[in-house]
C-alpha cells in the first residue's frame, strides 16, 4: 500500500447546460480549467496527487498538454446533472485503492471557481491538521438571510418566511451571520467520507473568502463578472508571491 497525503480532485464533467462548454471558456488568457489545474500544481507536493475526473475529450487533451495525468475516463452514469459531488469523490477513492493508493485528505477543486489564492489553500490545512473536523469548507458570507428577507411559496403561491418570524431579531443589524459554500475549497478528510457514506458531515469548519473572489461561473453573467474582477486578482496573486 502506498500512503499519499491530499487528493487533489478536479471534476470537469461535459454537458453543462447552464454555460456550454464552461469548463473550457476562456478566462483572460486561458481556460478555465487551468486556473483550478495551476493552483493545484502550485500546492502539491510529492506526497499528494493531481486528478482531474472527466468524460469530456477536450479536458483530457488540455490536461495533457499541461503535463496533468488523466488516470481515467469518468463513466457516465456518474457524469449526469444528477450525478453528485459524492459520487464522483467515491469513483476516484476506489479507483486510487484499487491501485493501492490510500489517501488523508480530498481536496475537492471545482473548476468554475478560479479565485484562490495559496494562502487560502494552507490556512484550511492547517486548520484540519490541528482539528478534528470532517471537512473544511471555503464559505461566502450571505447578503441574504433566512431570518429576514428569504422565503419560500406554499401551494396556494403565498410568500412564506423560511423561519418563522419572531422577536428575537427585530433588526438587520441583530442578525446572526449567515455563510454559503461558495466551491472554491472542500478539504475532506477521508476516513469521515467513508463512515459517513455522504458530505452531511457533523464536524465542519470553514474558511471565508471574500464575495469578489467567491464566483463560481455557473452562466454567461457568473464569466462576465469573472472577468471584471480577473485583474484585481491578478494583482492579489502578485502581491501574495
Amino acid at each position: 500500500m502506498i500512503k499519499k497525503n491530499i487528493l487533489f480532485l478536479i471534476p470537469a464533467r461535459k454537458g453543462s447546460k447552464g454555460l456550454k462548454n464552461k469548463n473550457i471558456r476562456i478566462l483572460g488568457n486561458k481556460p478555465l480549467i487551468l486556473y483550478s489545474l495551476d493552483f493545484a500544481k502550485s500546492v502539491c507536493t510529492n506526497d499528494d496527487i493531481i486528478c482531474v475526473s472527466t468524460n469530456d475529450k477536450e479536458v483530457t487533451n488540455l490536461c495533457e498538454i499541461n503535463k496533468i495525468n488523466v488516470p481515467f475516463s469518468r463513466p457516465e452514469s456518474i457524469s449526469s446533472d444528477h450525478s453528485t459531488s459524492y459520487d464522483v469523490i467515491k469513483h476516484a477513492i476506489n479507483f486510487y485503492y484499487k491501485n493501492k493508493i490510500h489517501f488523508n485528505f480530498i481536496m475537492l477543486l471545482q473548476p468554475t471557481s478560479p479565485f484562490r489564492l495559496t494562502d487560502d489553500f494552507f490556512e484550511i490545512v492547517k486548520k484540519i491538521n490541528q482539528n478534528d473536523f470532517d471537512m473544511i469548507v471555503s464559505v461566502k458570507k450571505s447578503k441574504d438571510s433566512p431570518y429576514f428577507n428569504q422565503f419560500i411559496e406554499d401551494d396556494k403561491n403565498n410568500l412564506m418566511p423560511i423561519i418563522e418570524k419572531n422577536n428575537k431579531y427585530n433588526r438587520r443589524q441583530d442578525l446572526p451571520n449567515v455563510f454559503s459554500y461558495n466551491g472554491a475549497f472542500y478539504l475532506i478528510r477521508v476516513k469521515s467520507f467513508i463512515s459517513n457514506r455522504d458530505l452531511n458531515f457533523k464536524k465542519i469548519s470553514k474558511l471565508e473568502m471574500p464575495i469578489w473572489r467567491s464566483i463560481d461561473i455557473d452562466d454567461i453573467d457568473d464569466l462576465d463578472l469573472a472577468k471584471m474582477y480577473l485583474n484585481k486578482f491578478n494583482e492579489n496573486i502578485k502581491n501574495n508571491s
